[in-house]
Parts: C-alpha cells; sequence; structure tokens
C-alpha cells in the first residue's frame, strides 16, 4: 500500500459462513451475534453482514492469519494509543490473536500501577480533565506484545508520559493511533447549525501529536477516520440533535478529518517519512448496518450508537494492519 493510500472498494459475499471466535471476556461488547439473540431479523440482518468480505479494487488483500501475524510482528510492540474507537480495534485484535496469545491483560487506568495516573488538564477546558478510560496489554508467543493505552480526548503531557512509561523507542516499533471522536465539526445552535468550537481544536491537537510522534524513532500509523452514520451525506453527529432512529447511509462521509491529516503529512517532508495511513475510511463507509446501534440498538445516553462498530468491520480494519505491517 501506498504511504496515503485510500483503499477504495466493495463489500462482497463470502462463501465462507462467518466464524464466531471465542473473545475475552472484556472484548465481548464487539460481538454483535451476542446482543439481543431473541431477534430473529436482527440476527439474520447480522449474519449477512458478517458473511461479507471487503474486496479493494487496486489490490487483494491477503486473509487474516493469526500466526502468521504473529511471525510477523516477532518480538516487536504494537502500541495503540487513542479513544474509544481505538480500544475497539484493540478488541478486536485480542479476539483475532488469541490462538497466539500466550497473556492478555484489560483494565480502568485507574487500576494500573501506571505513573500517568495523575490527572491531566483537558487542553482549551479550565477545571476539567482527560478522561483516561482504559489499559490493555497483550503478549503473543512470538515474543510480541500489543498495548493500548486509551483516553478520551488529546492531551500532548499524557501521550509524552505514556511513551516515556513504555521505555526507549527503537524503530521496531509499531505505534497506531486516532483521535476524531472526541471532535464533532457541526453544534446546533439558535435553531439552525454551525461549526463547532471543538472541531476548531483538532487541527492544533492534531498537529501536537504528530509533533510529538515525528520525534520518535518507531513506525507511525494514523488510523484513518471511522464514519459515522447519524444522518445526512456525511453521516455527521451534530451535537444538540436527537438520534433514535437508527443509523443511516452516508455518501461521503466525515472526509475533512483525513484530508486534513493527508495535506499535513504531504506537506511535512522527510519529518513525517515514518508516519503512514491505515486506511479504513473507505471500507467502513458503507457498513451503516454494522454499528453496535444498528443491530442491538445500543445507544449512548438516549441515541442510537452509530459511531461503534460491531466486530466484522473491526476485524477488516486489522486485515488491514496485518496487510500493510507484513506484505
Amino acid at each position: 500500500m501506498d504511504r496515503l493510500e485510500e483503499l477504495h472498494g466493495r463489500w462482497e459475499a463470502s462463501n465462507a459462513p462467518a466464524q464466531k471466535m471465542r473473545c475475552p471476556t472484556w472484548a465481548e461488547d464487539i460481538n454483535c451475534f451476542s446482543m439481543h439473540e431473541s431477534m430473529q431479523e436482527q440476527q439474520q440482518r447480522m449474519q449477512e453482514e458478517y458473511e461479507q468480505m471487503y474486496k479493494p479494487h487496486a489490490c487483494e488483500l491477503h486473509a487474516w492469519d493469526a500466526n502468521g501475524f504473529d511471525r510477523c510482528v516477532a518480538n516487536r510492540r504494537i502500541i495503540l494509543i487513542g479513544d474509544s474507537l481505538m480500544r475497539q480495534m484493540f478488541q478486536s485484535l485480542a479476539c483475532l490473536l488469541g490462538p497466539v496469545t500466550a497473556s492478555e491483560h484489560a483494565s480502568n487506568w485507574s487500576d494500573t500501577s501506571s505513573t500517568s495516573a495523575v490527572n491531566y488538564p483537558m487542553p482549551g477546558y479550565p477545571g476539567k480533565y482527560v478522561s483516561k478510560q482504559f489499559w490493555g496489554e497483550l503478549q503473543l508467543v512470538s515474543g510480541a506484545s500489543v498495548h493500548a493505552r486509551i483516553f478520551g480526548s488529546f492531551s500532548s503531557i499524557l501521550l509524552e508520559d505514556l511513551l516515556t512509561e513504555l521505555g526507549p523507542l527503537t524503530e521496531r516499533d509499531v505505534i497506531i493511533t486516532n483521535f476524531g471522536a472526541w471532535y464533532p465539526r457541526f453544534v446546533k445552535q439558535d435553531g439552525g447549525v454551525v461549526v463547532s468550537s471543538t472541531y476548531q481544536r483538532f487541527e492544533r491537537d492534531m498537529a501536537d501529536l504528530m509533533r510529538v510522534l515525528r520525534q520518535t524513532p518507531a513506525q507511525v500509523l494514523w488510523r484513518s477516520y471511522a464514519p459515522t452514520h447519524f444522518g445526512g451525506e456525511s453521516g455527521a453527529y451534530v451535537s444538540g440533535e436527537d438520534y433514535q432512529e437508527g443509523c443511516k447511509p452516508a455518501a461521503l462521509g466525515e472526509v475533512w478529518y483525513d484530508k486534513w491529516v493527508a495535506d499535513y503529512l504531504s506537506s511535512c517532508g522527510a519529518k513525517c517519512d515514518r508516519v503512514h495511513m491505515l486506511p479504513v475510511f473507505q471500507l467502513s463507509l458503507n457498513k451503516h448496518q454494522s454499528h453496535l446501534g444498528s443491530i442491538s440498538k445500543a445507544t449512548v445516553g438516549s441515541q442510537s450508537d452509530c459511531r461503534h462498530w460491531c466486530s466484522n468491520v473491526l476485524h477488516a480494519w486489522n486485515q488491514v494492519l496485518y496487510n500493510k505491517l507484513c506484505f
């Protein structure tokens, strides 16, 4: 794949039945087969979703192979840093890597011995602190390890402390990152919809993120933005709107997040040569039926969850990761 590849393609029916793999208990909430099992219509629709495979137009993806991934990343560290969607990607890896996992651990951040367990101010919000949500580790039989450090909104100070705590980074380490869900572009205000001040922080915060990561020797993958499907051409969530009617198709998706990152990386020059895109936006765009809120009627508060994903889409993200790192 090219450094800034978008990976256009289509989902096709697969001849192979959907696999119901075993996951750690803390990763089961991405398994949409286990939700509302008595609701036959939703279960049938989920079966159809899970029995599709993503086929890029310009290449062919190697099928996921846990043993192949383990051999490829032997004695390396894969470090996932981001928000709740990055947590879902880690949960998917925990399921996919089950056959080659020597040990696993997941907990709330507050239950760890991390030196970064102190409160970190949330930039731009006086008196508020970054929500440190999840901490995970997988040790693989090859000597590789996968680490997840999940926090809600970005803080460069917290990021720098985490990287220090992980120990000296080398060119064999891989950092996968994304922050975007906490930067909605639009807000409902005075009867209309305007650009939110929260989104205006996105460029500043992501430039700060790249500043920190490009100084490390590690390979960095920006996991492209994961589309939302709340309605309209972009599928964007509008703060203040009420979403209780399930997830809807989006023709274009919220393209502005990845466009900004791609433009930044293109203009950054040699300083950003080790930063690549991990392209999952296009493969996720037409999967509005595979959100937690599509199948299970899962909600955030009282609203349909059209942001977080079922494991079929998350597994496809990690199939792309396997191809990006190993072929």
